[in-house]
């Protein structure tokens, strides 16, 4: 009997490698040329806007050096699991061993398609990055912080008088507590949002998924982050001071960061760098900007990707987006408005490349 389920269990691995050779080159499971014009030229009008407004454009090339390095690493680990998960069975049927070429051969068959669609899809985010940071730039400088009063006022006032971070400084008011959410809200978040989503979104199966992800994220980064950022400027609760002149609203908690001793990835010394690039004393700028926060935002779109593609997936996403949120907030780096904004304005994103793909 053992021998009977061994042998049935081989002939399916048999009969999903087949499939899988005949169907490696299927156009609709990949991102074809077609695909991606309509979005080259959105980019490009994106990128000219911006130089008949301000001059040629920089290319960042810190941001081009990290896409190459911590990308390749991204690609191996989260590249090898997506792809396997449209691929291999739940679990390895019995008689079928890990060095089996059977086992192996589904996944080779569709790795150069997963690796050539995750280059497209990268390259037309980074155009979007690069732009998007070019026009980032402006803020603070050409485009004054107008909006902070505001945003602070309204913050306290949803909240029934108390400023959102006070509400989180029982649980994030500790060194340990407040360092694991910066490593979170930045190393993190670069690595599975930022530079991981976009790799992962190319090498996991499925063309239309693939154009909805590209088609929201060039749309978050352009209106979110682009339109909406200019239209309501502001700097965020760590630069409250500096803009308004009132510390009153977030000194105490400023002051708290300002008190740490030094560590890696610390708030307090990227805000400080960030300023001091913004007053121009130093060569390379990537400007400041709280409303909408594109950190929320871009860990929503990313959520809701995630949920497509693997339950497990979906729920850690979805989770980490969360944490993210009450990060903006607790680090002083966005107003709870900003979070809440950004969260809609990803959900809108997603919902409005859905709408494209489903009828463009």
């Amino acid at each position: 009997m053992a021998t009977l389920h061994q042998e049935v269990d081989a002939t399916r691995v048999g009969e999903r490698a087949a499939a899988t050779d005949r169907h490696a080159g299927d156009e609709s499971d990949w991102l074809r040329v077609r695909d991606v014009v309509p979005l080259v030229i959105l980019v490009a009008a994106f990128a000219v806007c911006r130089w008949l407004i301000a001059g040629p454009l920089v290319l960042f090339v810190p941001l081009l050096v990290m896409v190459g390095f911590v990308g390749a690493r991204l690609a191996l680990v989260g590249g090898l699991f997506l792809a396997a998960h449209h691929v291999w069975p739940s679990r390895r049927p019995r008689g079928i061993r890990l060095l089996d070429w059977r086992f192996w051969r589904p996944f080779v068959a569709l790795l150069p398609r997963c690796a050539a669609s995750a280059v497209v899809l990268v390259a037309l985010c980074v155009g979007v990055q690069i732009v998007f940071l070019n026009w980032k730039t402006d803020l603070g400088l050409t485009v004054p912080f107008r909006w902070d009063s505001a945003l602070a006022a309204l913050d306290a006032r949803l909240h029934f008088g108390v400023q959102p971070w006070r509400l989180l400084w029982p649980v994030f008011g500790h060194p340990s507590t407040h360092r694991a959410l910066e490593v979170l809200y930045g190393p993190a978040w670069y690595s599975l949002v930022y530079l991981g989503a976009p790799l992962w979104a190319g090498m996991a199966r499925g063309g239309a998924l693939q154009r909805r992800f590209l088609w929201a994220y060039a749309l978050l980064w352009i209106v979110a982050g682009t339109i909406l950022a200019r239209v309501f400027s502001s700097a965020g609760p760590i630069y409250y001071a500096h803009v308004t002149g009132d510390p009153a609203p977030y000194g105490a908690l400023v002051g708290w960061m300002e008190a740490l001793p030094p560590h890696a990835f610390a708030v307090r010394d990227i805000a400080a760098s960030l300023w001091t690039a913004l007053a121009g004393r130093e060569p390379v700028r990537i400007g400041i900007s709280a409303m909408p926060s594109l950190h929320v935002a871009s860990a929503t779109l990313t959520a809701l990707w995630a949920c497509r593609v693997n339950r497990a997936l979906g729920v850690l996403y979805v989770a980490f987006a969360v944490v993210i949120a009450v990060g903006s907030v607790a680090l002083a780096w966005h107003y709870a408005v900003d979070a809440y904004a950004g969260a809609a304005l990803g959900a809108l994103a997603w919902w409005a490349g859905g709408y494209i793909v489903r009828w463009g």
